[in-house]
């Protein structure tokens, strides 16, 4: 904590990810508000965009994803516990797992323990450039870290048409105002998640209908190419005050 106080306390500029993040700064007292730059990183639009949707929401049989990291932090469990309570309202319906990380073994021994290696894919890691197509076929993103500064993952999945189901926590309520543009669910709650999924997969005229709205969210609120040229220009005004 001294460390990043006197850090920040002699920075001229400070940039922090997210509002809930930039209280924090200030509440600490690491930065005056006037040197704080809140500014999410945002995402490449011209990549994540709903021209990679490549199915409606009605298609059958749908497919729950989650591209967070199986690592300690991510609670991916949470997801794979939540599974059986979904699979049981929705017969035919595929999960799929992407990332690598130290629990992915763990996950896979789990969901063949719960019997669900029938419905459940481990894809393992994806490259950037294949992202938007898988998040182009999903019809509902499930982010499960219990802590977050902006949400990378979830503006990729908007932008793309996913609806969103993420945990209720400062960085997603951000981008999602639960039961409207997407579900939140309390933190490790298994059966919250479940019902959440639950809720968003009886609905798909719902999902449909969040997409264009997310998509202007993302838009006006994460491009990573107008993000940085904000960025920029604050830059510009330091060197010149210097």
């Amino acid at each position: 904590r001294f460390l990043v106080y006197y850090a920040l306390r002699k920075a001229d500029l400070v940039t922090s990810m997210a509002p809930h993040m930039t209280e924090r700064l200030i509440k600490r007292g690491y930065a005056a508000a006037d040197r704080i730059i809140t500014l999410p990183f945002g995402v490449d639009t011209e990549v994540f965009n709903l021209t990679r949707r490549t199915r409606s929401h009605g298609n059958q049989p749908a497919m729950v994803v989650s591209t967070r990291r199986p690592d300690y932090g991510m609670d991916v469990d949470t997801f794979v516990e939540a599974i059986p309570y979904v699979r049981n309202n929705f017969p035919g319906l595929r999960f799929l797992i992407a990332g690598e990380g130290p629990r992915r073994q763990y996950l896979y021994e789990l969901a063949a323990k719960l019997g669900l290696n029938d419905c459940v894919e481990f894809r393992g890691e994806i490259d950037y450039e294949n992202m938007p197509d898988l998040l182009g076929t999903a019809d509902v993103f499930v982010s499960t870290s219990p802590s977050d500064g902006n949400n990378i993952s979830l503006n990729e999945a908007m932008a793309c048409g996913a609806f969103p189901v993420a945990t209720d926590i400062p960085a997603n309520r951000a981008w999602i105002e639960g039961g409207k543009n997407g579900l939140l669910y309390p933190c490790r709650d298994v059966e919250k998640l479940a019902g959440c999924i639950i809720e968003a997969l009886r609905h798909p005229e719902w999902r449909e209908d969040v997409m264009q709205g997310n998509w202007d969210i993302i838009r006006s609120r994460a491009s990573w190419s107008h993000n940085m040229l904000e960025m920029m220009a604050h830059y510009d005004l330091l060197v010149r005050l210097i």
